[in-house]
């Protein structure tokens, strides 16, 4: 029933005419890639990835359209529970009444949380993705690559440091390294 029809004939107004600058942007030589969430029969929405591409016919040297759906709706589903789940990781770890950070395997902060930044004088946003170094200088670092160094061997660290934070009193903190997967 579509063969021989136009888009704006099959589609509605919105989705012929996405489809139509689609259409001529393959016709003009460009890959296109986009995504598309529709309403499903049984109820809820379905995401789509549309590839488009052109290839020309060998025999006729007639441009070839083509438009290739994936149903990537799983895939959406889970990305949505990933950023759910950061987000209630984040919040317990803010929660926390300790001081916590965590570094990638370069020795970069990847998250600090709000107490620990102020000890150290600092903004979080400042430090995450800056070297432990940078952040604490080098005899602390050296200090914390030996102890991060035997944690990452299965060896339970634990160590007391004493900071003076800018303008406060010196405080007394029990430092625990731990390595997730």
């Amino acid at each position: 029933d579509i063969i021989g029809r136009r888009l704006d004939e099959i589609l509605p107004p919105e989705r012929a005419a996405f489809a139509l600058e689609a259409l001529r942007r393959q016709l003009a030589g460009e890959q296109v890639t986009y995504e598309r969430t529709t309403p499903h029969p049984a109820g809820g929405e379905t995401t789509e990835q549309v590839i488009g591409a052109t290839t020309i016919n060998s025999h006729t040297g007639e441009r070839l359209v083509f438009g290739f759906g994936l149903d990537i709706t799983p895939l959406k589903q889970a990305e949505q529970r990933l950023r759910a789940s950061e987000r209630e990781l984040r919040a317990l770890l803010e929660a926390f009444p300790g001081l916590i950070a965590s570094c990638d395997q370069d020795f970069r902060y990847t998250f600090i949380n709000d107490r620990l930044a102020a000890l150290l004088g600092q903004e979080p946003q400042q430090m995450i993705g800056r070297h432990i170094r940078d952040v604490l200088g080098e005899d602390r670092f050296q200090l914390n690559l030996d102890e991060i160094t035997r944690a990452r061997a299965g060896e339970q660290q634990r160590g007391e440091r004493r900071y003076h934070p800018p303008g406060g009193t010196p405080v007394d903190v029990e430092v625990t390294h731990v390595v997730g997967d």
